[in-house]
């Protein structure tokens, strides 16, 4: 651990957090309920991203948390690795990317089989549907926003602190 920078320690905990927490079913939840003419019936179900509750763009944010996380191990394990960009810029890129692409999930939500939250009544039966964001989506955001925070921290390492000059003299007074 003492080849990376704090800010690399951030990406590696906040990458493997989110990829590890992408299996919990607590990403997104559905309930249907149906009461009325003698039937009272409530069914429930939780998620994982890689449900079909969700599309591709939550899936997508997993996607490049583990590229970060490869990316992080590779340079622990002492890998060269001749990239196009600074390892923070990446890095920056990945949580940036990431993170709009969950704040673009937690907006428009998880929608199962096409169903909104809806509900109808007919002949004294009343139905409803309720799909709803599960607590790791929103963890999820936090993870990815970390993911781009570290990266940002590591480009700031990497530069390496500012050089000043010497000072300036004044200008000369005014004739």
């Amino acid at each position: 651990m003492d080849k990376i920078s704090r800010g690399e320690r951030i990406v590696l905990f906040a990458s493997a957090i989110l990829v590890l927490t992408s299996v919990l079913p607590l990403w997104a939840s559905y309930g249907a309920s149906v009461r009325g003419g003698g039937v009272d019936q409530e069914s429930s179900e939780s998620f994982t991203v890689w449900s079909d509750a969700y599309n591709f763009v939550p899936k997508l944010a997993i996607l490049l948390a583990l590229v970060a996380l490869g990316l992080v191990i590779a340079r622990i394990a002492g890998a060269r690795l001749n990239l196009p960009a600074s390892m923070g810029l990446i890095y920056v890129g990945v949580g940036g990317v990431a993170t709009l692409l969950l704040l673009l999930t937690v907006l428009f939500g998880p929608r199962e089989f096409g169903l909104e939250d809806s509900g109808f009544e007919a002949f004294g039966v009343e139905a409803s549907f309720d799909v709803s964001r599960g607590l790791l989506l929103f963890l999820g955001l936090l993870l990815a926003a970390a993911i781009a925070v570290g990266g940002y921290l590591h480009m700031q390492e990497e530069s390496g602190p500012a050089v000043t000059g010497p000072a300036m003299p004044p200008p000369p007074p005014p004739a």
